[in-house]
């Protein structure tokens, strides 16, 4: 799994909340994707790739004693068992060791949160473009290219209704709503057959 620059970029600004030091999050080639130190965006972190390599904790106890890298501690960041990213935490290395294992963590469930909020959008983008493709695409049913599951799943529910209606009051929309919402409960388990 690949974290985006903006993902990490506010999880190094959150920690920074918390313990007020410079942090960097490190790729696993070694560049810095994200820092509270804007000048160091995007060089490399020798320490950081000495993290990925070894699959272990990297502390530099003297600034570029590995080149690009300043004192402090680098800890390897974990997803589904998969080394994904260093955080790198700057300053006196006995002081910030301290905070390590607390940041590594942070930052571990701010990844699956974003990776399960971003599944949780690509599924409702999946359900709007699928109920959109039953209702505005003719071609949609003979398309093997769209949705080849969802295909398997069309012919057992190919005899059906369309409900089309027009409101009278603005008050009526609550009712579409829930209306559609219990539309779309059906469809979903239906398409997870």
């Amino acid at each position: 799994m690949e974290i985006s620059k903006k993902i990490a970029q506010s999880i190094v600004f959150e920690m920074k909340k918390i313990i007020e030091k410079d942090l960097n999050f490190i790729d696993s080639n070694g560049i810095i994707i994200a820092s509270t130190d804007d000048k160091r965006i995007g060089s490399y972190h020798e320490g950081g790739k000495q993290v990925v390599l070894k699959n272990d904790i990297v502390k530099v106890t003297r600034d570029e004693e590995y080149i690009g890298a300043k004192k402090g501690i680098n800890l390897p960041l974990k997803f589904n068992g998969e080394l994904i990213g260093v955080i790198g935490i700057s300053g006196e290395t006995n002081e910030v060791e301290k905070y390590g294992q607390i940041i590594k963590r942070m930052s571990e469930i701010l990844i699956k949160e974003a990776y399960i909020l971003k599944k949780n959008e690509e599924e409702n983008e999946k359900e709007k473009l699928f109920l959109e493709g039953l209702l505005f695409q003719n071609n949609y049913l003979y398309n093997p290219n769209i949705f080849s599951k969802d295909l398997e799943v069309l012919e057992t529910i190919r005899s059906g209704a369309v409900i089309v209606g027009k409101l009278k009051k603005r008050y009526e929309l609550e009712f579409v709503k829930q209306f559609y919402e219990k539309v779309r409960v059906k469809v979903k388990k239906i398409m997870d057959i």
